[in-house]
């Protein structure tokens, strides 16, 4: 079998990158550190994460001393926006268990597990919004 290669420019290969949900450029050490960050703390790393979060912080404030005026905080708010959308996200997950179990259960629950799994629906759309405006 032969192998077919699509050519494409770097123009178009960003484009990919950011619509996959991950930054544009990766070549520096906070996109790395941010990347990893962003894994840990989907996979409930939180200890990992807390100190991949402190590693972050100590390249940006060391990136900002070598050239003041690039990226000031960009990855640091990255991470923060990165942090709310998943919390929304297990909000959700939590909210969608509930209302299967209410579902199954004898006792209505006059629509409250709807109501509150289409609130954290919404809450973890605009945090995911957030997150990626930044990319």
């Amino acid at each position: 079998m032969q192998e077919t290669f699509v050519e494409t420019d770097a123009l178009d290969a960003a484009r990919l990158l950011v619509a996959e949900g991950r930054p544009r450029f990766e070549r520096r050490l906070t996109d790395k550190l941010l990347l990893a960050y962003n894994q840990a703390y989907a996979q409930g790393e939180t200890r990992l994460a807390e100190r991949l979060r402190a590693l972050l912080e100590d390249a940006e404030a060391a990136g900002r001393q070598r050239r003041p005026d690039r990226r000031r905080q960009r990855a640091g708010r990255q991470a923060d926006l990165w942090t709310a959308f998943c919390d929304a996200r297990e909000l959700y997950r939590q909210a969608a268990e509930v209302r299967a179990d209410a579902a199954g259960a004898d006792d209505p629950d006059d629509g409250r597990a709807a109501t509150r799994k289409d609130a954290t629906l919404e809450l973890m759309r605009i945090a995911y919004l957030r997150w990626q405006r930044m990319l």
